[in-house]
C-alpha cells in the first residue's frame, strides 16, 4: 500500500467508525478507529523511511507486520513528540489505550458508547495531527 492508499483507506475507516457509532455497534466503532490509526502510523513510516509502499507482505520485513499501536508510534518516529504536544498525547492516550488488534474476537456489547464516543473524539485529532506531519 502506498502512502496515499493508506490516507484513503484510514479516512474510510474513521468514516466507517462514525456510522457504526451511530448505529448502536460501538465494538465495531472503536475497533476501526484503532485501525484507522494503525494505517495513518504506517503511513507515516512510509514517509519517514522514503518507502513507496508499505512492505506488509514481504517476508524479508516481517518486523513490519505490526498492529500495537504505541510500537507504530516508535517506529513513525513520533513517541517523543506526540507527548510534548499535551492535547494531542491526552487524545492519543485515549485512542491507543482502548484498542488492540485482538478486539475483532471479542464479544460484542462490553464496550459502552461513552467509550466509543470518546474513540472517535480522540482519534479525530490524533488522524489529523498524523495526516498533517
Amino acid at each position: 500500500m502506498t502512502q496515499q492508499d493508506l490516507l484513503h483507506i484510514a479516512t474510510s475507516r474513521y468514516q466507517e467508525a462514525k456510522i457504526l457509532l451511530e448505529n448502536g455497534k460501538p465494538e465495531g466503532s472503536m475497533y476501526l478507529c484503532g485501525y484507522a490509526l494503525e494505517l495513518m502510523l504506517k503511513r507515516r513510516i512510509l514517509k519517514l523511511l522514503e518507502w513507496d509502499e508499505y512492505p506488509d507482505s514481504d517476508k524479508r520485513y516481517t518486523s513490519f507486520k505490526i498492529h500495537d499501536l504505541n510500537v507504530l508510534l516508535r517506529l513513525a518516529g513520533l513517541e517523543k513528540k506526540i507527548k510534548i504536544d499535551p492535547v494531542v498525547y491526552l487524545h492519543w492516550q485515549v485512542a491507543s489505550q482502548n484498542w488492540s488488534v485482538n478486539m475483532r474476537y471479542e464479544n460484542t456489547g462490553n464496550s459502552l458508547s461513552v467509550n466509543a464516543r470518546d474513540m472517535i473524539s480522540g482519534s479525530k485529532v490524533v488522524l489529523s495531527y498524523l495526516k498533517d506531519i
